[in-house]
């Protein structure tokens, strides 16, 4: 009988490789942002069940290696920045776990510079896998300072893939963070390269990008030469391949939750056919991966200890996103009365994760708050703080806020009311703003202007928070209305 089935395995196995040897598979995921544990999501999540972390994902990596030998798996960036483990070893935890998943292709996306370029420079030659991004030049040479691209032959098919990432990179991260090294643009960088490569006989053409679903539109529409663009940076959930032309776009939602599969066949010159779908990782149909279990594991228990003790009580969910969240409203009210000022501002990006109710641990304070911004201050006067708010509102960037009631004209895009802790706004009288680090540095981004004052605190965000739930024990934050749209 053994036999007899292993004999059925392998008529079935030897029929799949006959089937699917004109056929080309890539396994694709991105915006891990250090979710190396399986967790659990608060939203479109009705069977309650968890989801990724590295082990999981790996192994679910390795089970489609199996049926497709020869796919490609490719990580379109922001692997870096999330967790505690991620901030305590700035990076060097996700490089160890990279090195036993073995991506084919990464590209760096902008979180990968949180800890400054630099730190990220000295941990390349320990990657075991290719780093793209083809944008990212030496300030001096102006030549790329990682790999731009590669050519696979497969299938007796030449499949060019470029890596790039995005050219907002100095609006997303600090300054400081980018010396030594220029950003060229995506368009311009991605067009030179395909020139290239139509010297090259190449039959299809992929971009790996960490842009966001909006810019890979831009590219596809700018460039119709490429065939696939395996995209990142947006978190889009697309359970169905966009395409432009004879541009295919995939994306595959965040935080390890979806590895995307784009299995395609291909003639000469494009993608003929195609199958794509998003195949969650859920965490209990599967036993993880041992290899990349033991590294998780690693460093993990290392700051287990300290991470899950609870400090604190959550009444309803914490959701963030929209004009105005329970979680963004506690963040600023804790700001505002932390600094003793007249008003807060916290960005919307800068607050990474939901939270159920329940309890709150120290982890969940270090994953809604990773960054380790601190809090800066600056005054302005009245009429500067009315063209702030007018500029948050035509610009359709409101932030998180504490002391500020906002009314808006939501078809003209145009302030109506603004009242400071209930109040009309008084022109002349000096008002006192806290915001973060981050912010701060890009005022022009956010408050349209760069204030001519500020007070940098060296008091990190986290910590602060940290110490806000141990005091109030119970939190039951709410929307209150401090945005009204009209």
């Amino acid at each position: 009988m053994k036999k007899i089935i292993n004999l059925i395995l392998f008529i079935l196995v030897f029929v799949s490789l006959v089937v699917a040897k004109d056929e080309f598979v890539i396994l694709h995921w991105n915006d891990l942002h250090s979710h190396n544990v399986s967790w659990k999501p608060v939203k479109h999540n009705p069977k309650s069940h968890y989801v990724g972390g590295y082990a999981y994902v790996d192994a679910y990596l390795d089970s489609l290696m199996i049926v497709y030998p020869q796919a490609l798996k490719i990580h379109a960036g922001d692997d870096f920045q999330g967790t505690p483990v991620c901030s305590m070893t700035k990076g060097r935890s996700q490089i160890e776990i990279l090195n036993a998943v073995k991506p084919d292709v990464f590209v760096i996306g902008n979180h990968e510079f949180d800890y400054g370029w630099k730190n990220f420079q000295k941990m390349i030659p320990d990657a075991k896998f290719d780093i793209y991004g083809a944008n990212v030049l030496d300030v001096k040479t102006k030549q790329p300072l990682l790999k731009d691209y590669k050519i696979y032959e497969i299938n007796g098919k030449k499949i060019a893939i470029i890596g790039i990432t995005t050219e907002e990179l100095p609006g997303l991260t600090l300054s400081e963070n980018l010396e030594g090294i220029k950003i060229a643009g995506q368009i311009e960088t991605v067009k030179k390269i395909v020139e290239k490569l139509k010297k090259k006989n190449i039959h299809l053409i992929i971009a790996v990008t960490h842009i966001g679903i909006d810019e890979d539109k831009k590219l596809a529409e700018a460039i119709p030469e490429l065939d696939l663009i395996v995209g990142g940076h947006s978190h889009t959930y697309l359970s169905r391949a966009k395409i432009i032309g004879n541009t295919h776009i995939v994306q595959a939602a965040s935080y390890g939750r979806y590895i995307g599969e784009f299995k395609f066949s291909c003639d000469e010159t494009k993608i003929t056919d195609f199958d794509y779908k998003l195949i969650e990782v859920v965490s209990d149909k599967i036993k993880p991966s041992a290899d990349v279990k033991k590294v998780v594991d690693k460093f993990e228990n290392e700051v287990a200890e300290e991470m899950n003790v609870v400090i604190g009580t959550l009444k309803k969910d914490w959701i963030k996103g929209g004009v105005e969240s329970n979680i963004g409203n506690w963040m600023t009210d804790v700001m505002k009365e932390k600094m003793n000022s007249d008003i807060a501002i916290t960005n919307s990006g800068g607050i990474r994760k939901n939270l159920s109710a329940g309890d709150i641990k120290v982890r969940d304070i270090w994953e809604i708050s990773p960054f380790s911004n601190t809090f800066v201050t600056f005054t302005i006067d009245g009429k500067q703080l009315q063209k702030l708010v007018e500029f948050m509102v035509e610009n359709e960037n409101i932030s998180p806020q504490s002391g500020l009631k906002i009314v808006i004209n939501g078809k003209k895009n145009k302030l109506l009311k603004l009242l400071v802790n209930g109040k009309k706004i008084n022109p002349n009288k000096k008002y006192s703003i806290v915001t973060n680090n981050y912010m701060f540095d890009q005022s022009k981004k956010y408050f349209g202007f760069n204030p001519d004052n500020s007070v940098k605190t060296g008091l990190v965000d986290r910590y602060v928070f940290l110490d806000a739930v141990r005091k109030q024990k119970v939190i039951d934050s709410k929307v209150e209305g401090r945005v009204v749209i009209k």
